[in-house]
């Protein structure tokens, strides 16, 4: 971590725009899929509370 933060801000915003390009769709903000599985257990839950 020290090694990045000695970089300069360019430096740092350069290996930031590398490393995401490599990783390409690698990360996500939930796992593809996961959206509607979370979707239907937040209602199941919501119609439990609300019941």
């Amino acid at each position: 971590m020290e090694a990045i933060q000695s970089l300069s801000i360019d430096d740092q915003l350069g290996l930031l725009w590398v490393l995401y390009q490599n990783m390409r769709g690698l990360v996500t903000p939930l796992a593809p899929g996961a959206t509607v599985q979370f979707l239907i257990e937040r209602g199941i839950k919501t119609q439990i509370i609300t019941t």
